[in-house]
Protein backbone atom coordinates (compact mmCIF):
# COMPACT_ATOMS: atom_id res chain seq x y z
CA UNK A 1 0.00 0.00 0.00
CA UNK A 2 1.22 3.27 -0.84
CA UNK A 3 -1.29 5.81 0.17
CA UNK A 4 -4.60 5.23 2.38
CA UNK A 5 -7.12 7.90 2.83
CA UNK A 6 -10.06 8.54 5.58
CA UNK A 7 -12.50 10.95 5.66
CA UNK A 8 -15.19 11.21 8.79
CA UNK A 9 -13.64 8.15 10.70
CA UNK A 10 -13.88 8.83 14.79
CA UNK A 11 -12.50 12.16 15.02
CA UNK A 12 -10.53 12.37 11.56
CA UNK A 13 -12.22 14.77 9.33
CA UNK A 14 -9.97 14.40 6.86
CA UNK A 15 -6.83 11.75 6.23
CA UNK A 16 -4.25 11.13 2.70
CA UNK A 17 -1.12 9.93 3.83
CA UNK A 18 1.59 8.65 1.08
CA UNK A 19 4.09 6.09 2.11
CA UNK A 20 7.46 6.33 2.36
CA UNK A 21 9.96 3.82 3.74
CA UNK A 22 10.01 5.65 6.83
CA UNK A 23 6.61 7.80 7.85
CA UNK A 24 5.76 9.61 10.78
CA UNK A 25 2.58 10.58 12.35
CA UNK A 26 2.66 13.93 14.47
CA UNK A 27 0.09 15.59 16.40
CA UNK A 28 -2.01 16.28 19.45
CA UNK A 29 -3.55 13.80 21.90
CA UNK A 30 -6.86 12.49 20.63
CA UNK A 31 -6.27 13.43 17.21
CA UNK A 32 -6.27 10.20 15.20
CA UNK A 33 -3.09 8.97 15.39
CA UNK A 34 -3.37 6.06 16.52
CA UNK A 35 -7.16 5.08 14.76
CA UNK A 36 -5.66 5.74 11.66
CA UNK A 37 -2.42 3.02 12.31
CA UNK A 38 -4.66 0.56 13.30
CA UNK A 39 -6.77 1.17 10.37
CA UNK A 40 -3.65 0.44 8.36
CA UNK A 41 -3.50 -2.44 10.04
CA UNK A 42 -7.06 -3.76 9.19
CA UNK A 43 -7.00 -2.59 5.72
CA UNK A 44 -3.59 -4.51 5.24
CA UNK A 45 -4.45 -7.41 7.34
CA UNK A 46 -8.12 -8.13 7.51
CA UNK A 47 -7.83 -11.99 6.35
CA UNK A 48 -5.13 -12.93 9.25
CA UNK A 49 -6.83 -10.35 11.38
CA UNK A 50 -10.07 -12.19 10.92
CA UNK A 51 -8.94 -15.90 10.65
CA UNK A 52 -7.13 -15.05 14.59
CA UNK A 53 -10.20 -13.68 15.84
CA UNK A 54 -12.08 -16.69 14.63
CA UNK A 55 -9.06 -19.35 15.72
CA UNK A 56 -10.00 -17.87 19.07
CA UNK A 57 -13.80 -18.05 19.38
CA UNK A 58 -14.66 -14.36 18.37
CA UNK A 59 -17.64 -13.68 16.46
CA UNK A 60 -17.61 -10.48 14.63
CA UNK A 61 -21.49 -11.07 13.20
CA UNK A 62 -23.63 -7.78 13.21
CA UNK A 63 -26.48 -8.74 15.30
CA UNK A 64 -29.82 -7.42 15.92
CA UNK A 65 -28.97 -6.03 19.79
CA UNK A 66 -25.16 -5.16 18.81
CA UNK A 67 -23.71 -1.91 19.69
CA UNK A 68 -21.79 -0.71 16.61
CA UNK A 69 -20.39 -3.09 14.09
CA UNK A 70 -18.58 -6.38 16.03
CA UNK A 71 -15.24 -6.04 14.14
CA UNK A 72 -14.62 -2.68 14.72
CA UNK A 73 -14.97 -3.28 18.43
CA UNK A 74 -12.75 -6.02 18.07
CA UNK A 75 -10.32 -4.40 16.35
CA UNK A 76 -9.86 -1.00 18.16
CA UNK A 77 -11.50 -1.87 21.11
CA UNK A 78 -14.26 -1.25 23.60
CA UNK A 79 -16.49 1.59 22.46
CA UNK A 80 -15.39 2.48 19.41
CA UNK A 81 -17.83 0.25 17.05
CA UNK A 82 -19.47 2.85 15.44
CA UNK A 83 -16.37 4.70 14.54
CA UNK A 84 -16.62 3.91 10.80
CA UNK A 85 -20.11 6.15 9.79
CA UNK A 86 -22.47 6.33 6.96
CA UNK A 87 -20.79 9.06 5.80
CA UNK A 88 -16.85 7.92 6.14
CA UNK A 89 -14.86 7.25 3.39
CA UNK A 90 -11.67 5.15 3.24
CA UNK A 91 -9.39 4.67 -0.10
CA UNK A 92 -6.39 2.01 0.00
CA UNK A 93 -4.34 3.41 -3.41
CA UNK A 94 -7.08 4.95 -4.53
CA UNK A 95 -9.26 2.71 -4.38
CA UNK A 96 -12.59 2.51 -2.10
CA UNK A 97 -12.76 0.20 0.81
CA UNK A 98 -16.08 -1.37 2.26
CA UNK A 99 -16.04 -2.70 5.68
CA UNK A 100 -18.22 -5.40 4.63
CA UNK A 101 -15.50 -6.78 2.15
CA UNK A 102 -13.28 -6.16 5.12
CA UNK A 103 -15.28 -9.22 7.26
CA UNK A 104 -15.00 -11.66 4.58
CA UNK A 105 -10.99 -11.57 4.68
CA UNK A 106 -8.63 -12.04 2.00
CA UNK A 107 -7.12 -15.33 1.99
CA UNK A 108 -3.96 -14.61 3.84
CA UNK A 109 -2.48 -16.28 6.98
CA UNK A 110 0.36 -14.15 7.83
CA UNK A 111 0.14 -10.66 9.24
CA UNK A 112 2.37 -8.51 6.82
CA UNK A 113 2.25 -5.65 9.76
CA UNK A 114 4.04 -6.04 13.01
CA UNK A 115 2.58 -3.19 14.93
CA UNK A 116 4.24 -2.76 18.37
CA UNK A 117 1.65 -0.92 20.59
CA UNK A 118 1.93 1.69 22.98
CA UNK A 119 0.15 -0.18 25.59
CA UNK A 120 2.97 -2.49 24.99
CA UNK A 121 4.33 -2.70 28.65
CA UNK A 122 0.39 -3.88 29.41
CA UNK A 123 1.26 -7.06 27.31
CA UNK A 124 4.14 -8.50 29.85
CA UNK A 125 3.35 -10.44 33.16
CA UNK A 126 6.28 -11.25 35.51
CA UNK A 127 8.29 -9.80 32.35
CA UNK A 128 6.76 -12.46 30.69
CA UNK A 129 4.50 -11.85 27.55
CA UNK A 130 0.39 -13.02 27.94
CA UNK A 131 -1.52 -14.95 26.08
CA UNK A 132 -4.05 -13.83 23.26
CA UNK A 133 -6.90 -15.35 25.48
CA UNK A 134 -6.15 -13.73 28.74
CA UNK A 135 -6.84 -9.88 27.66
CA UNK A 136 -10.11 -8.43 27.98
CA UNK A 137 -12.24 -9.85 24.99
CA UNK A 138 -13.05 -5.98 24.04
CA UNK A 139 -9.30 -5.03 24.46
CA UNK A 140 -7.77 -3.72 20.77
CA UNK A 141 -6.56 -6.48 18.45
CA UNK A 142 -2.81 -4.73 17.69
CA UNK A 143 -2.04 -5.27 21.84
CA UNK A 144 -3.38 -8.98 22.45
CA UNK A 145 -2.04 -9.97 18.54
CA UNK A 146 1.56 -8.41 20.01
CA UNK A 147 1.09 -9.76 23.00
CA UNK A 148 0.78 -13.41 21.54
CA UNK A 149 3.59 -13.20 18.75
CA UNK A 150 6.11 -12.41 21.29
CA UNK A 151 4.34 -15.62 23.57
CA UNK A 152 5.10 -17.84 20.95
CA UNK A 153 8.57 -16.49 20.62
CA UNK A 154 9.25 -17.50 23.89
CA UNK A 155 7.89 -20.93 23.51
CA UNK A 156 9.58 -21.50 20.81
CA UNK A 157 13.10 -21.57 23.45
CA UNK A 158 14.03 -17.95 23.44
CA UNK A 159 17.49 -18.10 25.39
CA UNK A 160 18.48 -21.51 25.53
CA UNK A 161 19.68 -24.00 27.51
CA UNK A 162 21.31 -21.16 30.00
CA UNK A 163 17.76 -19.38 30.17
CA UNK A 164 19.27 -16.04 29.20
CA UNK A 165 17.41 -13.26 27.55
CA UNK A 166 20.18 -10.66 27.17
CA UNK A 167 22.48 -10.60 26.03
CA UNK A 168 22.13 -13.40 23.28
CA UNK A 169 25.27 -13.89 20.96
CA UNK A 170 23.02 -15.58 18.44
CA UNK A 171 20.49 -12.11 18.87
CA UNK A 172 21.37 -9.18 17.31
CA UNK A 173 25.45 -7.81 16.66
CA UNK A 174 27.60 -6.98 19.34
CA UNK A 175 27.60 -3.07 18.68
CA UNK A 176 23.97 -3.40 18.98
CA UNK A 177 24.16 -5.14 22.22
CA UNK A 178 26.58 -3.02 23.70
CA UNK A 179 24.66 -0.01 23.31
CA UNK A 180 21.27 -1.62 24.40
CA UNK A 181 23.76 -2.73 27.69
CA UNK A 182 25.18 0.82 27.92
CA UNK A 183 21.62 2.41 28.20
CA UNK A 184 19.50 0.03 30.03
CA UNK A 185 20.82 -2.71 31.59
CA UNK A 186 24.46 -1.37 32.64
CA UNK A 187 25.91 -5.01 32.88
CA UNK A 188 22.90 -6.62 34.11
CA UNK A 189 21.79 -10.33 32.66
CA UNK A 190 17.97 -10.98 32.01
CA UNK A 191 17.07 -14.33 32.74
CA UNK A 192 14.01 -17.21 33.31
CA UNK A 193 13.81 -18.83 36.23
CA UNK A 194 11.32 -20.95 38.05
CA UNK A 195 9.44 -19.25 40.81
CA UNK A 196 6.92 -20.68 43.07
CA UNK A 197 6.35 -23.46 39.96
CA UNK A 198 5.78 -20.62 37.34
CA UNK A 199 8.26 -18.82 35.19
CA UNK A 200 9.41 -15.81 35.37
CA UNK A 201 12.16 -13.03 34.24
CA UNK A 202 14.20 -11.23 36.63
CA UNK A 203 17.50 -9.35 36.35
CA UNK A 204 21.03 -10.33 37.74
CA UNK A 205 23.06 -7.49 38.96
CA UNK A 206 26.00 -7.65 41.22
CA UNK A 207 24.85 -11.11 42.85
CA UNK A 208 21.48 -9.70 43.72
CA UNK A 209 18.16 -11.19 41.94
CA UNK A 210 15.34 -8.59 41.15
CA UNK A 211 11.94 -9.45 40.23
CA UNK A 212 10.45 -7.93 37.05
CA UNK A 213 8.29 -5.17 39.51
CA UNK A 214 11.58 -4.11 41.10
CA UNK A 215 13.10 -3.42 38.00
CA UNK A 216 13.53 0.39 36.63
CA UNK A 217 10.39 1.78 34.91
CA UNK A 218 12.97 2.20 32.14
CA UNK A 219 13.71 -1.55 31.85
CA UNK A 220 10.54 -2.73 32.28
CA UNK A 221 9.31 -0.30 29.51
CA UNK A 222 11.80 -1.46 27.20
CA UNK A 223 11.86 -5.28 27.43
CA UNK A 224 8.86 -5.26 25.23
CA UNK A 225 10.67 -3.69 22.99
CA UNK A 226 13.88 -6.02 22.89
CA UNK A 227 11.61 -9.02 22.49
CA UNK A 228 10.39 -6.62 19.37
CA UNK A 229 13.89 -6.73 18.05
CA UNK A 230 13.96 -10.60 18.66
CA UNK A 231 11.02 -11.65 16.71
CA UNK A 232 11.83 -9.39 13.99
CA UNK A 233 15.43 -10.42 13.24
CA UNK A 234 15.20 -13.95 14.59
CA UNK A 235 19.08 -14.84 14.83
CA UNK A 236 22.42 -13.54 13.73
CA UNK A 237 22.16 -15.69 10.30
CA UNK A 238 18.72 -13.74 9.52
CA UNK A 239 18.27 -10.29 8.97
CA UNK A 240 14.57 -10.09 9.06
CA UNK A 241 11.86 -12.04 9.70
CA UNK A 242 9.91 -13.28 6.08
CA UNK A 243 6.23 -11.78 5.26
CA UNK A 244 6.67 -8.86 7.29
CA UNK A 245 6.51 -5.84 5.27
CA UNK A 246 5.56 -2.99 7.65
CA UNK A 247 6.45 -2.41 10.88
CA UNK A 248 4.00 0.31 13.07
CA UNK A 249 5.13 1.73 16.46
CA UNK A 250 2.59 3.73 18.41
CA UNK A 251 4.94 5.40 20.71
CA UNK A 252 5.11 9.64 22.57
CA UNK A 253 9.34 9.41 22.35
CA UNK A 254 10.49 12.53 20.14
CA UNK A 255 13.59 10.57 19.32
CA UNK A 256 12.53 9.20 15.75
CA UNK A 257 11.64 12.91 15.21
CA UNK A 258 14.92 13.84 16.06
CA UNK A 259 16.79 11.08 14.02
CA UNK A 260 14.30 12.45 10.78
CA UNK A 261 16.30 16.14 12.18
CA UNK A 262 19.60 14.78 11.81
CA UNK A 263 18.93 13.04 8.65
CA UNK A 264 18.05 16.80 7.55
CA UNK A 265 20.59 18.31 8.77
CA UNK A 266 23.02 16.06 7.31
CA UNK A 267 21.22 16.65 4.12
CA UNK A 268 22.16 20.29 4.74
CA UNK A 269 25.60 21.09 5.54
CA UNK A 270 26.64 18.11 8.44
CA UNK A 271 28.17 15.62 6.54
CA UNK A 272 31.06 14.46 5.02
CA UNK A 273 32.27 11.97 1.87
CA UNK A 274 30.57 9.15 0.77
CA UNK A 275 27.48 9.62 3.76
CA UNK A 276 26.68 13.13 2.96
CA UNK A 277 26.77 12.11 -1.15
CA UNK A 278 24.23 9.08 -0.16
CA UNK A 279 21.96 11.05 2.20
CA UNK A 280 21.88 14.01 -0.77
CA UNK A 281 20.71 10.63 -3.30
CA UNK A 282 17.36 10.61 -1.05
CA UNK A 283 14.01 10.96 -2.70
CA UNK A 284 12.31 14.64 -1.27
CA UNK A 285 9.09 13.35 0.88
CA UNK A 286 5.29 13.52 -0.28
CA UNK A 287 3.42 15.87 1.83
CA UNK A 288 0.19 14.56 3.64
CA UNK A 289 -2.22 16.36 5.41
CA UNK A 290 -4.74 14.65 8.19
CA UNK A 291 -7.21 17.03 9.57
CA UNK A 292 -8.54 15.90 12.96
CA UNK A 293 -11.89 18.29 13.14
CA UNK A 294 -10.45 21.86 13.28
CA UNK A 295 -6.54 20.59 13.63
CA UNK A 296 -4.76 20.42 10.88
CA UNK A 297 -1.19 18.23 11.14
CA UNK A 298 1.33 17.88 8.54
CA UNK A 299 2.35 14.06 8.06
CA UNK A 300 5.94 13.65 6.33
CA UNK A 301 6.87 10.52 4.28
CA UNK A 302 10.61 10.23 3.31
CA UNK A 303 12.17 7.41 0.79
CA UNK A 304 15.28 6.38 2.84
CA UNK A 305 16.21 3.50 1.49
CA UNK A 306 19.35 3.84 0.82
CA UNK A 307 19.90 4.47 4.66
CA UNK A 308 17.77 1.29 5.47
CA UNK A 309 18.92 -0.98 7.85
CA UNK A 310 18.42 -3.77 6.25
CA UNK A 311 19.89 -2.68 3.02
CA UNK A 312 23.57 -2.04 1.84
CA UNK A 313 24.22 1.57 3.43
CA UNK A 314 26.96 0.34 6.11
CA UNK A 315 26.84 2.59 9.15
CA UNK A 316 23.49 1.61 9.56
CA UNK A 317 23.66 -2.34 8.39
CA UNK A 318 26.98 -2.55 11.07
CA UNK A 319 24.16 -3.10 13.75
CA UNK A 320 22.70 -6.07 12.43
CA UNK A 321 23.55 -9.61 12.01
CA UNK A 322 25.31 -10.64 8.30
CA UNK A 323 22.95 -12.58 6.21
CA UNK A 324 24.37 -15.59 4.23
CA UNK A 325 22.74 -14.60 1.49
CA UNK A 326 21.55 -11.14 -0.18
CA UNK A 327 18.68 -9.69 2.08
CA UNK A 328 14.88 -9.62 1.11
CA UNK A 329 13.65 -5.87 0.33
CA UNK A 330 13.23 -4.02 4.11
CA UNK A 331 9.99 -3.82 5.89
CA UNK A 332 8.50 -0.02 5.86
CA UNK A 333 8.77 1.83 9.18
CA UNK A 334 5.22 3.91 10.36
Amino acid sequence: MKQLQAEQLAQIQNADVHFGDLTLLVGPQASGKSVFLQLFKLVQDHGPITKTLKRFGYSYDQGPDTDGDPLLTLMFGEGMGAIWRQESVVKADGKAVDLSGLRKGNGKDQESVFFIPAQRVLTLDQGRPRNFDSFAALDPFVVKSFSEHLRQLMEKGLGGKDNQLFPIKSRLKEVLRDRIDDSIFHGATVTQEVHDLKKRIVINVGGATLPYMAWSAGQREFMPLLFSLYWLMPSAGTPRRKGVDWVVISTHSPLLLEAVWAIRMLQSNQGTGAYQKGLQALKASDRSQIKPGNTRLCLGSADIDSLDAFTGWPAIRSLLPKAANRPEPPPRWV
